[in-house]
């Protein structure tokens, strides 16, 4: 009789299951860690934008200028890794800006300029987490024109203040 060697169905079954796990956990971390990847290079490119947008900043004015891609190593103003665009504008006296991306998880990372003031409050801390794009800049005081009281009542009404209406920055947007 002759004896023909070979793997038997279990052995076949066995190695088939571990190479099924060993695919499964490297198809996982791999997804992890490109996930952390991109959410690198989005900081990155906002924070190089913060870094573009502040040299374009003109003391005597106080105000900033709007981005070229001449701005950057790679001719063009960086985008996102899916593609698109980064969210970005300019407060309406172009006295301060705002640059902001989404991240993986969902939450932002914004940057706001450091030379100027966005909006009314003084600018919040340099790398703020977890504020959605576009949100307006909160706002403290109340009207800035009270009521004079005289005898007869008061002469003027109060006139409230509104927030600045953000500007697109040309090329972010």
């Amino acid at each position: 009789m002759k004896h023909i060697s070979g793997f038997t169905l279990i052995e076949l079954l066995v190695a088939i299951s571990i190479i099924a796990i060993l695919a499964t956990i490297g198809t996982t971390i791999f997804t992890g860690v490109q996930k952390e990847a991109q959410n690198s290079r989005r900081k990155a490119d906002i924070v190089a934008i913060a870094k573009a947008m502040e040299g374009k900043y003109n003391p005597v004015s106080g105000t900033y200028s709007t981005l070229t891609g001449g701005e950057f190593a790679a001719g063009v103003i960086p985008t996102p890794p899916e593609g698109g665009s980064y969210f970005g504008d300019l407060s309406t006296d172009t006295k301060g800006f705002r640059i902001c991306t989404i991240l993986s998880d969902n939450s932002s990372f914004c940057k706001e300029s450091e030379q100027g003031i966005y909006g009314e409050d003084p600018p919040l801390p340099p790398f703020m987490m977890g504020t959605p794009p576009g949100s307006p800049t909160p706002t403290t005081g109340g009207p800035t024109n009270t009521p004079t009281p005289t005898t007869a009542g008061p002469t003027n009404t109060p006139t409230p203040t509104t927030p600045p209406t953000p500007t697109p920055i040309p090329g972010l947007i």
